[in-house]
């Protein structure tokens, strides 16, 4: 084991591996819980960067916070090397109230699978939670689904852009050697195949998601995905802020994170169904609700288009095709920075509590500073729409 890491890190690469807070691990092999210490030196001894702590067939007590917290002292006594330490309770125990300085990060909800109703579930598990995450300690809404069939290629856009919105650590589960097979719908004939009983993949009867134990090989366009500069450089920004919803109306979403530079970016979320006889949903997000002052000039970036818009005012209004999203990027005109913040390299595995991080830089608005808007109705909200003007 000693020789594998070594190997991975004269690659470039990172030794992670699994383990579980309990007496037997997910896949029905010995876990960690009573034998912390011993695990946590042989991880030590063979170089191990990441270590996952799942929790299947957990015991009753001790509590998931005692259990996992075993793990993170054992690993802190074992080595001074940073590892991260990603611990997983699928959100029940509310680790975001315990886990820091314990963990690295936390899952907050079940397992992601590359299926639409999957996707929202994650969606509203790190909905609200952004206040928790910082340096330090991170929300964890499970593996990017990209490059995997189940979702369709403008899903996976969502994806990838919330991800990299709630800073949420972007683990790729798909195969990244590149193939000739192209990304298809939720609904399309691989999809129905892998679920069929003679093929081999398994069935989960608990959620009714299937699971292709060979999925295809990544496509350019999911790969192009995974690279996009301005979402690598919107989950790296560093003001290290995590973005949370601000607004929601039906199927309508709008989340927000503030960027380096007094920026912010938003992304606009369509959840209407994909059959619908309207297919564009239109959204407005005044710059007041984003902590600017009314006449605010701004410098606008479509993310996933790289491409300006130019310089508006008072507020912007999108239009989003169903399971879509829009991402924008806005900064105080005239700013020499780019219009998306500044990347940082690496991954911070500092235990420090966020409030305790020295020089720290601090934003001056956040998702959280207001309630999150719920319009109690499907219409537009129209206050703004009409006063708004590209200069």
């Amino acid at each position: 084991m000693s020789y594998l890491g070594s190997e991975l890190r004269r690659r470039g690469l990172r030794f992670g591996l699994y383990s579980s807070a309990s007496e037997w691990t997910c896949q029905g092999l010995p876990g960690s819980l009573g034998f912390e210490a011993e695990d946590a030196a042989s991880f030590a001894a063979w170089g191990v960067d990441y270590v996952k702590m799942d929790n299947c067939g957990a015991p009753h007590e001790p509590s998931p916070r005692e259990r996992f917290a075993r793990m993170g002292e054992a690993l802190r006594a074992a080595t001074t090397r940073p590892v991260v330490y990603a611990v997983c309770d699928w959100g029940v125990g509310e680790p975001w109230l315990w886990a820091r300085g314990t963990a690295d990060s936390w899952r907050v909800g079940g397992d992601s699978s590359a299926r639409w109703g999957s996707l929202m579930a994650s969606i509203d598990a790190m909905t609200g939670l952004g206040a928790y995450a910082g340096p330090g300690g991170w929300n964890d809404a499970d593996m990017l689904e990209v490059g995997n069939s189940g979702l369709s290629e403008q899903e996976q856009e969502v994806q990838m852009a919330l991800w990299c919105l709630f800073k949420t650590p972007l683990l790729i589960s798909t195969d990244l050697r590149g193939g000739d097979e192209q990304i298809s719908a939720s609904r399309d004939r691989h999809a129905l195949e892998s679920c069929s009983p003679s093929s081999s993949s398994k069935f989960h009867e608990g959620n009714g998601d299937c699971v292709d134990e060979s999925p295809p090989r990544i496509s350019p366009r999911a790969l192009s995905l995974l690279k996009n500069k301005n979402l690598l450089a919107i989950h790296g920004d560093s003001l290290r802020v995590a973005g949370d919803l601000v607004w929601r109306q039906a199927h309508k979403h709008v989340f927000a994170a503030p960027l380096a530079g007094d920026a912010r970016v938003l992304v606009f979320l369509s959840c209407a169904v994909t059959d619908n006889v309207q297919p564009l949903t239109r959204m407005s997000m005044p710059w007041t609700r984003l902590g600017y002052a009314s006449h605010t000039r701004l410098d606008v970036l479509d993310v996933l288009e790289n491409r300006s818009l130019g310089v508006v005012s008072e507020g912007i209004v999108v239009e989003v095709l169903p399971h879509s999203v829009k991402v924008i990027v806005v900064r105080p005109e005239g700013r020499s920075e780019a219009l998306v913040g500044e990347r940082r390299e690496g991954t911070a595995s500092s235990r420090q509590p966020l409030a305790r991080k020295v020089g720290q830089k601090t934003a001056s608005w956040t998702p959280w500073a207001d309630e999150p808007m719920f319009a109690p109705h499907p219409q537009d909200v129209r206050g703004y729409v009409g006063s708004l003007h590209v200069v």
